[in-house]
Protein backbone atom coordinates (compact mmCIF):
# COMPACT_ATOMS: atom_id res chain seq x y z
CA UNK A 1 0.00 0.00 0.00
CA UNK A 2 2.69 2.17 1.05
CA UNK A 3 4.67 1.78 -2.43
CA UNK A 4 1.48 2.33 -4.32
CA UNK A 5 1.20 5.37 -2.41
CA UNK A 6 4.57 6.78 -3.60
CA UNK A 7 4.32 6.01 -7.12
CA UNK A 8 0.87 7.60 -6.97
CA UNK A 9 2.55 10.52 -5.67
CA UNK A 10 5.50 10.57 -7.89
CA UNK A 11 3.44 10.77 -11.00
CA UNK A 12 1.52 13.44 -9.83
CA UNK A 13 4.31 15.51 -8.72
CA UNK A 14 6.29 14.45 -12.34
CA UNK A 15 2.85 15.39 -14.15
CA UNK A 16 2.93 18.69 -12.60
CA UNK A 17 6.65 19.97 -12.69
CA UNK A 18 7.31 18.44 -15.72
CA UNK A 19 6.34 21.94 -17.66
CA UNK A 20 8.90 23.33 -15.80
CA UNK A 21 10.97 21.35 -18.50
CA UNK A 22 9.12 22.11 -21.74
CA UNK A 23 11.52 23.15 -24.68
CA UNK A 24 9.15 25.52 -26.39
CA UNK A 25 7.35 29.04 -26.05
CA UNK A 26 4.20 27.87 -23.62
CA UNK A 27 1.06 27.75 -25.02
CA UNK A 28 -1.24 30.71 -24.87
CA UNK A 29 1.14 33.03 -26.05
CA UNK A 30 1.08 35.41 -28.67
CA UNK A 31 3.00 37.63 -30.63
CA UNK A 32 0.61 40.81 -31.94
CA UNK A 33 -2.40 38.58 -33.25
CA UNK A 34 -0.07 36.05 -34.33
CA UNK A 35 0.00 32.30 -31.81
CA UNK A 36 3.10 31.14 -30.88
CA UNK A 37 2.81 28.60 -28.06
CA UNK A 38 4.53 25.26 -28.88
CA UNK A 39 7.11 26.61 -31.15
CA UNK A 40 11.00 26.41 -30.69
CA UNK A 41 13.30 29.44 -30.95
CA UNK A 42 14.27 29.19 -34.62
CA UNK A 43 10.30 28.81 -35.81
CA UNK A 44 9.80 31.80 -33.59
CA UNK A 45 12.47 33.70 -35.22
CA UNK A 46 10.87 33.04 -38.96
CA UNK A 47 7.13 34.09 -37.56
CA UNK A 48 8.86 37.40 -36.30
CA UNK A 49 10.54 37.60 -40.09
CA UNK A 50 6.64 37.08 -41.57
CA UNK A 51 5.13 39.34 -39.04
CA UNK A 52 8.04 42.08 -39.93
CA UNK A 53 7.34 41.76 -43.94
CA UNK A 54 3.61 42.15 -43.04
CA UNK A 55 3.93 45.66 -41.45
CA UNK A 56 6.89 46.78 -43.54
CA UNK A 57 3.49 46.57 -45.89
CA UNK A 58 1.01 47.60 -43.93
CA UNK A 59 -0.83 51.06 -44.79
CA UNK A 60 -2.55 53.03 -42.86
CA UNK A 61 -4.33 56.10 -43.37
CA UNK A 62 -3.77 59.41 -40.93
CA UNK A 63 -6.69 62.25 -41.27
CA UNK A 64 -8.53 64.72 -39.46
CA UNK A 65 -11.38 67.42 -41.45
CA UNK A 66 -8.80 69.02 -43.47
CA UNK A 67 -5.79 66.74 -44.93
CA UNK A 68 -5.02 62.72 -45.11
CA UNK A 69 -2.06 61.16 -45.34
CA UNK A 70 -1.02 57.67 -46.41
CA UNK A 71 1.80 56.02 -44.39
CA UNK A 72 3.25 52.36 -45.50
CA UNK A 73 5.66 51.13 -43.05
CA UNK A 74 8.48 50.36 -45.86
CA UNK A 75 8.41 54.47 -46.20
CA UNK A 76 9.94 54.46 -42.53
CA UNK A 77 12.50 51.30 -43.28
CA UNK A 78 10.13 49.54 -39.98
CA UNK A 79 11.41 46.85 -37.93
CA UNK A 80 10.92 44.60 -35.40
CA UNK A 81 13.49 44.13 -32.31
CA UNK A 82 13.26 40.51 -32.92
CA UNK A 83 15.81 39.40 -30.26
CA UNK A 84 13.67 41.37 -27.81
CA UNK A 85 10.45 39.71 -28.78
CA UNK A 86 12.53 36.28 -28.55
CA UNK A 87 13.94 37.05 -25.38
CA UNK A 88 10.13 38.42 -24.04
CA UNK A 89 8.35 35.37 -25.50
CA UNK A 90 11.01 32.60 -24.09
CA UNK A 91 11.18 34.31 -20.74
CA UNK A 92 7.47 33.69 -19.88
CA UNK A 93 6.78 30.75 -17.64
CA UNK A 94 10.52 30.53 -16.98
CA UNK A 95 11.37 33.04 -14.41
CA UNK A 96 11.30 33.12 -10.67
CA UNK A 97 10.77 30.56 -8.39
CA UNK A 98 9.23 26.94 -9.36
CA UNK A 99 5.53 28.28 -7.84
CA UNK A 100 5.67 31.09 -9.69
CA UNK A 101 6.12 29.10 -12.71
CA UNK A 102 3.83 26.74 -12.49
CA UNK A 103 1.07 29.77 -11.90
CA UNK A 104 2.50 31.95 -14.99
CA UNK A 105 2.63 29.10 -17.03
CA UNK A 106 -0.90 28.00 -16.01
CA UNK A 107 -2.29 31.89 -16.51
CA UNK A 108 -1.12 32.07 -19.92
CA UNK A 109 -3.02 28.58 -20.81
CA UNK A 110 -6.13 29.75 -19.24
CA UNK A 111 -6.15 33.64 -20.37
CA UNK A 112 -3.62 33.78 -23.25
CA UNK A 113 -0.84 36.31 -22.77
CA UNK A 114 -0.09 38.52 -25.98
CA UNK A 115 3.44 40.30 -26.30
CA UNK A 116 3.75 43.54 -28.62
CA UNK A 117 7.12 43.86 -30.35
CA UNK A 118 9.01 46.23 -30.14
CA UNK A 119 9.05 48.69 -33.52
CA UNK A 120 11.87 50.90 -35.01
CA UNK A 121 11.77 52.78 -37.85
CA UNK A 122 14.46 55.31 -39.37
CA UNK A 123 14.23 58.13 -37.12
CA UNK A 124 15.03 60.96 -40.17
CA UNK A 125 12.44 59.57 -41.99
CA UNK A 126 10.37 60.03 -39.77
CA UNK A 127 10.99 63.61 -38.43
CA UNK A 128 10.80 64.56 -42.43
CA UNK A 129 7.39 62.77 -42.71
CA UNK A 130 6.52 65.30 -39.15
CA UNK A 131 7.53 67.89 -40.86
CA UNK A 132 5.68 67.35 -44.19
CA UNK A 133 2.76 66.83 -42.40
CA UNK A 134 2.64 69.63 -40.23
CA UNK A 135 3.20 72.26 -43.35
CA UNK A 136 -0.40 70.97 -44.14
CA UNK A 137 -1.94 70.72 -40.47
CA UNK A 138 -0.39 73.45 -38.42
CA UNK A 139 -1.98 77.24 -38.26
CA UNK A 140 -0.75 79.81 -36.13
CA UNK A 141 -3.71 81.06 -33.96
CA UNK A 142 -4.58 84.51 -35.04
CA UNK A 143 -4.78 87.19 -32.69
CA UNK A 144 -7.95 89.99 -33.07
CA UNK A 145 -6.92 93.56 -34.74
CA UNK A 146 -8.75 96.40 -34.59
CA UNK A 147 -8.45 99.26 -37.08
CA UNK A 148 -7.80 102.92 -36.53
CA UNK A 149 -11.53 103.50 -34.86
CA UNK A 150 -11.30 100.37 -32.65
CA UNK A 151 -13.26 98.41 -34.78
CA UNK A 152 -12.41 94.92 -35.66
CA UNK A 153 -10.81 94.38 -38.94
CA UNK A 154 -9.10 90.77 -38.34
CA UNK A 155 -11.15 88.86 -35.97
CA UNK A 156 -9.56 86.20 -33.75
CA UNK A 157 -9.29 82.64 -34.75
CA UNK A 158 -7.77 79.48 -32.96
CA UNK A 159 -4.71 77.62 -34.82
CA UNK A 160 -3.77 74.18 -34.51
CA UNK A 161 -0.45 72.33 -33.49
CA UNK A 162 0.29 68.52 -34.77
CA UNK A 163 1.31 66.87 -31.76
CA UNK A 164 4.70 65.26 -32.75
CA UNK A 165 5.05 62.79 -29.53
CA UNK A 166 1.44 61.41 -29.92
CA UNK A 167 2.10 60.48 -33.82
CA UNK A 168 4.80 58.40 -32.95
CA UNK A 169 2.88 56.62 -30.68
CA UNK A 170 -0.09 56.20 -32.90
CA UNK A 171 1.74 55.24 -35.77
CA UNK A 172 3.50 52.23 -33.25
CA UNK A 173 -0.30 51.37 -32.40
CA UNK A 174 -1.73 51.52 -35.81
CA UNK A 175 0.83 49.22 -37.46
CA UNK A 176 0.80 46.66 -34.20
CA UNK A 177 -2.59 46.76 -34.04
CA UNK A 178 -5.28 45.64 -37.25
CA UNK A 179 -8.64 46.56 -35.37
CA UNK A 180 -8.82 49.70 -37.85
CA UNK A 181 -7.06 51.15 -40.76
CA UNK A 182 -7.86 55.26 -40.32
CA UNK A 183 -6.77 56.51 -37.36
CA UNK A 184 -7.59 60.73 -36.19
CA UNK A 185 -4.18 62.96 -36.90
CA UNK A 186 -3.00 64.15 -33.32
CA UNK A 187 -4.02 68.09 -33.21
CA UNK A 188 -4.79 70.21 -30.82
CA UNK A 189 -6.25 73.52 -31.13
CA UNK A 190 -4.41 76.23 -29.93
CA UNK A 191 -6.87 79.33 -28.26
CA UNK A 192 -5.54 82.74 -29.17
CA UNK A 193 -4.22 85.42 -26.84
CA UNK A 194 -5.98 88.38 -27.85
CA UNK A 195 -9.28 88.62 -28.51
CA UNK A 196 -11.99 91.44 -28.66
CA UNK A 197 -13.60 90.80 -25.41
CA UNK A 198 -9.76 90.89 -23.81
CA UNK A 199 -8.50 93.97 -25.71
CA UNK A 200 -11.41 95.93 -24.07
CA UNK A 201 -10.82 94.35 -20.67
CA UNK A 202 -6.87 95.75 -21.64
CA UNK A 203 -8.53 99.43 -21.98
CA UNK A 204 -7.49 98.60 -25.92
CA UNK A 205 -10.87 100.87 -27.04
CA UNK A 206 -10.04 103.58 -28.88
CA UNK A 207 -7.27 106.06 -30.85
CA UNK A 208 -4.86 107.70 -29.08
CA UNK A 209 -2.84 109.27 -32.03
CA UNK A 210 -1.82 108.61 -35.60
CA UNK A 211 0.79 109.78 -37.74
CA UNK A 212 0.87 109.92 -41.78
CA UNK A 213 3.74 109.95 -43.93
CA UNK A 214 3.58 109.53 -48.13
CA UNK A 215 5.97 107.38 -50.48
CA UNK A 216 6.56 107.58 -53.97
CA UNK A 217 4.28 104.46 -55.36
CA UNK A 218 6.71 104.03 -58.41
CA UNK A 219 9.45 102.59 -56.34
CA UNK A 220 8.41 98.92 -56.09
CA UNK A 221 11.13 97.77 -54.19
CA UNK A 222 10.73 100.58 -51.27
CA UNK A 223 7.59 99.98 -51.35
CA UNK A 224 7.22 96.40 -50.75
CA UNK A 225 9.49 97.03 -47.55
CA UNK A 226 7.34 99.12 -46.39
CA UNK A 227 4.10 97.07 -46.45
CA UNK A 228 6.34 94.30 -44.78
CA UNK A 229 7.57 96.34 -42.13
CA UNK A 230 4.18 98.02 -41.52
CA UNK A 231 2.43 94.72 -41.34
CA UNK A 232 4.67 93.34 -38.79
CA UNK A 233 3.91 95.89 -36.04
CA UNK A 234 0.45 95.83 -36.51
CA UNK A 235 -1.60 94.57 -34.52
CA UNK A 236 1.27 94.03 -31.99
CA UNK A 237 0.28 94.54 -28.36
CA UNK A 238 1.86 96.30 -25.64
CA UNK A 239 1.23 95.53 -22.01
CA UNK A 240 1.52 98.25 -18.81
CA UNK A 241 5.49 98.64 -18.75
CA UNK A 242 6.59 96.33 -21.57
CA UNK A 243 9.62 98.19 -23.83
CA UNK A 244 8.82 97.57 -27.71
CA UNK A 245 12.15 97.42 -30.04
CA UNK A 246 11.69 97.91 -33.82
CA UNK A 247 14.74 95.80 -34.51
CA UNK A 248 13.37 92.57 -32.79
CA UNK A 249 10.30 92.98 -34.33
CA UNK A 250 11.00 93.67 -37.96
CA UNK A 251 13.59 91.19 -37.46
CA UNK A 252 16.54 92.47 -39.85
CA UNK A 253 14.53 90.48 -42.73
CA UNK A 254 14.35 93.66 -44.91
CA UNK A 255 16.82 95.70 -46.14
CA UNK A 256 17.12 98.65 -43.55
CA UNK A 257 18.65 102.08 -44.78
CA UNK A 258 17.40 105.29 -45.98
CA UNK A 259 16.81 103.96 -49.34
CA UNK A 260 14.88 100.59 -47.86
CA UNK A 261 11.38 102.13 -47.04
CA UNK A 262 11.86 100.62 -43.53
CA UNK A 263 13.07 103.69 -41.97
CA UNK A 264 9.78 105.30 -42.99
CA UNK A 265 7.85 103.16 -40.89
CA UNK A 266 10.31 103.51 -37.81
CA UNK A 267 9.73 107.59 -38.12
CA UNK A 268 6.12 107.46 -38.71
CA UNK A 269 5.66 105.01 -35.35
CA UNK A 270 8.40 107.31 -33.62
CA UNK A 271 6.06 110.09 -34.29
CA UNK A 272 3.09 108.32 -33.17
CA UNK A 273 4.60 107.46 -30.30
CA UNK A 274 5.64 110.99 -29.78
CA UNK A 275 2.34 112.00 -29.53
CA UNK A 276 0.92 109.25 -27.29
CA UNK A 277 3.02 110.60 -24.84
CA UNK A 278 5.23 107.03 -24.81
CA UNK A 279 8.55 107.37 -23.35
CA UNK A 280 11.32 106.69 -25.95
CA UNK A 281 14.55 105.07 -24.95
CA UNK A 282 16.58 105.12 -28.22
CA UNK A 283 16.34 106.25 -31.28
CA UNK A 284 19.11 107.96 -33.62
CA UNK A 285 18.02 110.49 -36.73
CA UNK A 286 19.46 110.22 -40.12
CA UNK A 287 22.53 112.25 -41.54
CA UNK A 288 20.63 114.31 -43.52
CA UNK A 289 17.18 115.35 -44.52
CA UNK A 290 14.57 112.84 -45.38
CA UNK A 291 11.45 113.78 -48.16
CA UNK A 292 8.87 112.29 -46.13
CA UNK A 293 9.39 113.98 -42.45
CA UNK A 294 9.92 117.03 -40.80
CA UNK A 295 13.73 117.48 -39.18
CA UNK A 296 13.94 115.75 -36.09
CA UNK A 297 11.24 113.66 -36.43
CA UNK A 298 13.39 110.86 -37.96
CA UNK A 299 13.83 107.60 -36.52
CA UNK A 300 16.82 105.52 -38.43
CA UNK A 301 17.57 101.60 -37.87
CA UNK A 302 20.15 99.40 -38.63
CA UNK A 303 19.55 95.92 -37.63
CA UNK A 304 22.14 95.22 -34.98
CA UNK A 305 23.38 98.39 -34.27
CA UNK A 306 20.49 101.04 -34.64
CA UNK A 307 17.50 100.56 -33.07
CA UNK A 308 13.93 102.52 -32.45
CA UNK A 309 12.71 101.66 -28.89
CA UNK A 310 9.99 102.94 -26.16
CA UNK A 311 7.92 101.74 -23.24
CA UNK A 312 4.39 101.72 -22.57
CA UNK A 313 4.40 104.17 -20.01
CA UNK A 314 0.58 104.21 -19.40
CA UNK A 315 -1.43 102.20 -17.33
CA UNK A 316 -3.37 100.37 -20.02
CA UNK A 317 -2.46 98.16 -22.77
CA UNK A 318 -1.53 99.52 -25.95
CA UNK A 319 -1.89 98.16 -29.71
CA UNK A 320 0.35 99.39 -32.23
CA UNK A 321 -2.36 99.30 -35.75
CA UNK A 322 -1.05 100.47 -39.25
CA UNK A 323 -2.50 100.95 -42.90
CA UNK A 324 -1.60 101.90 -46.23
CA UNK A 325 -3.74 103.42 -48.70
CA UNK A 326 -2.23 104.29 -52.10
CA UNK A 327 1.09 106.27 -51.29
CA UNK A 328 -0.28 107.00 -47.57
CA UNK A 329 1.47 105.01 -44.73
CA UNK A 330 -0.80 105.38 -41.27
CA UNK A 331 0.57 104.14 -38.34
CA UNK A 332 -1.64 104.59 -34.53
CA UNK A 333 -1.61 103.84 -31.20
CA UNK A 334 -4.42 102.42 -29.48
CA UNK A 335 -5.66 102.68 -25.87
CA UNK A 336 -7.09 104.82 -23.41
CA UNK A 337 -7.32 108.20 -23.41
CA UNK A 338 -6.20 110.30 -20.88
CA UNK A 339 -7.07 114.09 -19.72
CA UNK A 340 -3.66 115.22 -21.74
CA UNK A 341 -3.61 115.68 -25.61
CA UNK A 342 0.47 115.87 -27.44
CA UNK A 343 1.78 118.55 -30.04
CA UNK A 344 5.43 117.80 -31.85
CA UNK A 345 6.93 121.45 -33.09
CA UNK A 346 10.40 121.71 -34.62
CA UNK A 347 12.55 124.66 -34.44
CA UNK A 348 15.52 125.22 -36.70
CA UNK A 349 18.14 126.48 -34.95
CA UNK A 350 20.77 127.10 -37.49
CA UNK A 351 21.36 126.60 -41.20
CA UNK A 352 25.17 125.33 -41.32
CA UNK A 353 26.44 125.92 -45.08
CA UNK A 354 28.09 123.34 -47.13
CA UNK A 355 32.07 123.42 -46.87
CA UNK A 356 33.66 124.53 -49.92
CA UNK A 357 36.34 122.02 -50.64
CA UNK A 358 39.27 122.66 -53.09
CA UNK A 359 40.48 120.36 -55.38
CA UNK A 360 43.73 121.38 -57.99
CA UNK A 361 43.80 120.09 -61.34
CA UNK A 362 46.47 120.06 -63.55
CA UNK A 363 44.55 120.07 -66.68
CA UNK A 364 42.77 123.91 -65.92
CA UNK A 365 44.04 126.79 -66.89
CA UNK A 366 45.39 129.17 -63.78
CA UNK A 367 41.94 130.97 -61.75
CA UNK A 368 39.36 128.38 -63.39
CA UNK A 369 37.52 126.99 -61.33
CA UNK A 370 34.33 124.67 -61.94
CA UNK A 371 31.69 123.07 -59.67
CA UNK A 372 32.10 119.16 -59.31
CA UNK A 373 29.82 118.73 -57.00
CA UNK A 374 27.09 120.67 -55.17
CA UNK A 375 26.80 120.56 -51.43
CA UNK A 376 24.07 120.73 -48.98
CA UNK A 377 23.57 122.64 -45.86
CA UNK A 378 23.33 121.20 -42.33
CA UNK A 379 20.89 122.06 -39.80
CA UNK A 380 20.72 122.31 -36.28
CA UNK A 381 17.09 121.63 -34.72
CA UNK A 382 15.26 121.53 -31.50
CA UNK A 383 12.34 119.06 -30.87
CA UNK A 384 9.72 120.33 -28.81
CA UNK A 385 6.39 117.88 -26.82
CA UNK A 386 3.90 119.85 -25.94
CA UNK A 387 1.94 118.54 -23.42
CA UNK A 388 -1.76 120.26 -23.53
CA UNK A 389 -5.15 119.91 -21.07
CA UNK A 390 -8.62 121.25 -22.34
CA UNK A 391 -6.66 122.89 -25.01
CA UNK A 392 -4.51 125.20 -23.01
CA UNK A 393 -0.42 124.52 -22.52
CA UNK A 394 0.16 122.55 -19.18
CA UNK A 395 4.38 122.15 -20.59
CA UNK A 396 6.69 122.38 -23.15
CA UNK A 397 10.00 120.20 -23.02
CA UNK A 398 12.65 119.71 -25.52
CA UNK A 399 13.14 116.23 -26.42
CA UNK A 400 16.16 116.46 -28.98
CA UNK A 401 18.51 119.51 -29.30
CA UNK A 402 21.38 120.38 -30.94
CA UNK A 403 21.09 117.33 -33.21
CA UNK A 404 22.93 117.81 -36.46
CA UNK A 405 21.75 117.13 -39.69
CA UNK A 406 25.46 116.80 -41.28
CA UNK A 407 26.09 119.20 -43.96
CA UNK A 408 27.60 117.69 -47.27
CA UNK A 409 30.59 119.75 -49.24
CA UNK A 410 31.05 121.37 -52.49
CA UNK A 411 33.23 120.31 -54.22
Amino acid sequence: MTLFFLLVLCSGLFFFIRPLYYDKVYQGVKIADVQIGGLNKEELRKVLDNLEERYRNNTMVFRDKHSEFVVKGSMLELSIDKEEAVDTAWGLGRQGNWYERIIEILESRKKSYTILPQIKYNEVRMSKLIASIKTKTDQKPQNAVLGFSAEVVVAEKEGRIFDDNKFRQEFINAVVRTDTKDRLLPIENVKPEVTRKRLAELGVKELIASYNTYFNENDTNRNTNIKVAAGKINGYLLKPGQAFSFNEIVDGELVLGIGGGVCQVSSTLYNAVLLSGLNVTERSNHSKPLGYIAMGRDATVAYDSLDFKFVNNTGNSLMIVSDIQANKLSIGILGTKGQETMEVSTVVRREIPPEIVTKVEKDMYVGESVVDKKGSPGYEVDCYRIRKQAGNQVSRSCFQNHRNHINVPTI
